[in-house]
């Protein structure tokens, strides 16, 4: 039976880490596991629309983009933080697709896929991500394990924080400290079987 691990956690909490640590372990113990973020469809018609690659992209999220524009007659200049951009784009497409578009391509993903795991690993909203995937997933598929990752930076306005009872298991990675680790991957081996 197919498992899926959601994971929770701030930007820069070590949620790609931990998610990476569970597709290690699981190759490990001769399972398969595949790691999807939301965001991953996202990038992919971002990087299709820009005509950019996925690198590029990445690079980008990290620095202010200058937008240039003719309009009436006059030269229209915009700058914004590339990350904006990703978030700005994304919540369009919800208004635009409905709340829940990115985890509806997540689920399609997911049902798709031959892993043994599947990982999301970018949980930020607890409505349409948190809860549609946790419910959807544990009607369709059964086994559904949350993982909450503490620490990183919170992205105000944008990520909120999720109740520590909600979650099958917390990290607690707020140090940071690459001991902690070999902790996380004792606590982890014991989930994937």
């Amino acid at each position: 039976m197919k498992k899926v691990i959601l994971i929770h956690g701030f930007k820069r909490s070590g949620k790609d880490t931990i998610a990476d640590l569970i597709v290690d372990i699981a190759k490990e113990k001769g399972l398969k596991a595949e790691k999807v973020a939301l965001a991953d469809a996202l990038k992919e018609i971002l990087c299709d629309t820009l005509e950019i690659t996925k690198n590029e992209l990445d690079a980008i999220k990290e620095q202010d983009i200058e937008l240039k524009y003719a309009y009436d007659e006059n030269e229209v200049k915009k700058v914004m933080p590339g990350r904006s951009l990703l978030k700005n784009f994304g919540q369009s497409m919800k208004k635009v697709l409905g709340e829940t578009i990115w985890s509806d391509i997540i689920l399609y993903r997911i049902f798709l896929s031959d892993a043994d795991y599947f990982i999301v690993p970018d949980v930020r909203f607890y409505k349409e991500e948190f809860e549609y995937l946790k419910n959807g997933l544990a009607r369709d598929f059964g086994d559904v394990i949350t993982i909450k990752v503490k620490g990183g930076q919170q992205d105000k306005g944008f990520e909120k924080e999720f109740p520590d009872n909600e979650f099958d298991i917390v990290l607690d990675n707020t140090d940071k400290n690459p001991k902690q680790l070999l902790k996380f991957k004792k606590i982890l081996e014991k989930v994937i079987e």
